[in-house]
């Protein structure tokens, strides 16, 4: 029984880490965006949410999932960058730039 309960956490495990670095190669690391943020909230399932608007003023929303302490650092008037073929999020203050990286199970996915 232990035996069947170790392959189960290993199979789930490594299915984990399958999926959050296909989702950082498939969804992530095409998605371009860059505007300034009005709003920040966490929606029922514990997605941390940025919205704002981009210099064309359409609103645009980002869901911080794998980016830690992005969520936290982030105020209203901060400018949010993801360039397009990069796992990195840039936060924008008015005197510091900031790089959030993409985490994996614990590890950095570039």
């Amino acid at each position: 029984m232990i035996k069947i309960l170790f392959v189960l956490y290993i199979t789930l495990l490594l299915g984990t880490c399958d999926t959050c670095k296909k989702y950082a190669n498939n969804e992530l690391r095409p998605q371009s965006f860059h505007f300034a943020m009005k709003e920040k909230h966490i929606e029922e399932v514990k997605v941390k949410v940025l919205t704002g608007k981009n210099k064309d003023g359409k609103n645009e929303m980002f869901r911080s999932i794998g980016f830690l302490n992005l969520f936290d650092a982030a105020e209203v008037g901060d400018t949010i960058v993801k360039k397009a073929g990069e796992t990195f999020v840039y936060l924008i203050k008015k005197d510091t730039v900031l790089t959030f990286k993409y985490y994996c199970n614990g590890e950095v996915v570039y």
